[in-house]
């Protein structure tokens, strides 16, 4: 019960930024001066970021059914993510364990179960007022953006979007939720199904 209630505030956090209000927190735009070389590396992570966060709001003021949000968000959302990066970090050690096949089938099951999350939620949002924070460049060049989601009755919601370079352009690869994140879930996932049945355990859903 935890960890499916960790999986869904993670996703329902991030669908959160269909918000209809849109700020920016004090030191996001000296962030954003081109002349910071910070500045320079996060602009475009930033601006594929928010393109996503607008797709998802167009979508949200139409109608549509399972079928076809499931669509949507393969079509748009998804290739913004970094599954197999998140893969990884989550499997750690274990990947060394893993054939070709059988690591493509964890890449799969993670995207799978992280799209039915969002499919299952995406109804159930409300708007909310959204503040982008100053985004942060670590020294190994990966990018956090970070946001908070105010909405009513409801405590603010920081969502951090940690993204990398990759040969595709940036990617997102984890997602935190106050504190919580989608690798560490996926890891504990992971240790609790090979210590229960093993490798062919974890791989046979």
């Amino acid at each position: 019960m935890k960890k499916t209630l960790l999986i869904t505030t993670l996703v329902t956090s991030t669908l959160l930024l269909c918000g209809n209000s849109t700020s920016y927190a004090e030191g996001y735009f000296s962030a954003a001066d081109e002349r910071n070389s910070v500045a320079a590396e996060v602009s475009e992570p930033a601006r594929i970021l928010q393109g996503g966060i607008t797709a998802i709001t167009q979508f949200t003021q139409q109608q549509g059914d399972a079928a076809q949000l499931r669509e949507f968000l393969t079509r748009e959302v998804l290739p913004q993510f970094d599954f197999a990066q998140m893969a990884s970090l989550a499997a750690g050690p274990l990947r060394r364990q893993l054939d070709p096949a059988q690591q493509q089938r964890l890449i799969t099951l993670i995207s799978e179960e992280f799209t039915e999350t969002m499919v299952s939620r995406l109804a159930t949002l409300h708007q909310s007022e959204i503040t982008y924070l100053p985004p942060k460049e670590d020294r190994h060049g990966m990018v956090t953006l970070a946001l908070r989601a105010n909405s009513q009755n409801r405590p603010p919601i920081v969502v951090a979007f940690k993204l990398h370079r990759t040969a595709k352009g940036w990617k997102i690869f984890d997602v935190a939720a106050n504190g919580a994140n989608a690798v560490g879930y996926f890891r504990e996932k992971i240790a609790q199904e090979v210590r229960a049945g093993g490798i062919n355990k974890l791989l046979s859903h």
